[in-house]
């Protein structure tokens, strides 16, 4: 039974999270296999958007000024990056939950480095320790890839918690 706890504690189940502007893939991995969890993709539609083209923006001089393409357009970018701000932080949470629900630690989260600050930043205090993350270009990368990058990751992280978890015990024992 000893070398069955063993092996348990040895080959935690992991998840890999990969991020992009297209949504993101959930992996699971245990004892060296992986399986891929339903993704939570991203649709933006944009085609209910207001557009307005050349629009009043207010006065210059007692006068009516207009708000050009180049306003409109820093407009429509900013109300993008709101909208893939308010996914990446739902991601982050999704993300807290999913980890809780099936106990898996770490959590490798791949993508965009953008991308992956805003959910650092969006997950719960004390679930960001559980979490480690790399860059990797998401849109093009396949399983097998995905797996190369999160698997050094996670193996230092791993190797981590052991070196703090010696140095406790250490320190306990003086």
């Amino acid at each position: 039974l000893g070398q069955l706890l063993w092996l348990h504690d040895e080959h935690q189940p992991c998840g890999v999270v990969v991020v992009s502007r297209q949504g993101a893939r959930f992996f699971r991995s245990r004892m060296g296999e992986i399986e891929e969890d339903p993704a939570h993709p991203m649709a933006m539609d944009i085609s209910q958007w207001r557009h307005m083209g050349l629009a009043k923006s207010g006065t210059l001089h007692g006068k009516p000024a207009l708000m050009g393409v180049s306003g409109e357009q820093d407009a429509l970018n900013q109300r993008k990056r709101e909208y893939y701000r308010r996914f990446f932080e739902s991601l982050a949470a999704a993300i807290a939950r999913w980890s809780e629900r099936d106990r898996l630690e770490p959590i490798a989260l791949l993508g965009n480095p953008r991308a992956i600050e805003t959910i650092m930043e969006a997950l719960p205090e004390e679930f960001r320790g559980k979490v480690v993350s790399a860059a990797i270009q998401p849109a093009r990368a396949t399983r097998s890839q995905i797996v190369r990058r999160a698997e050094p990751v996670m193996d230092g992280w791993r190797r981590e918690r052991e070196r703090q978890d010696v140095a406790a015990i250490l320190e306990q024992s003086q």
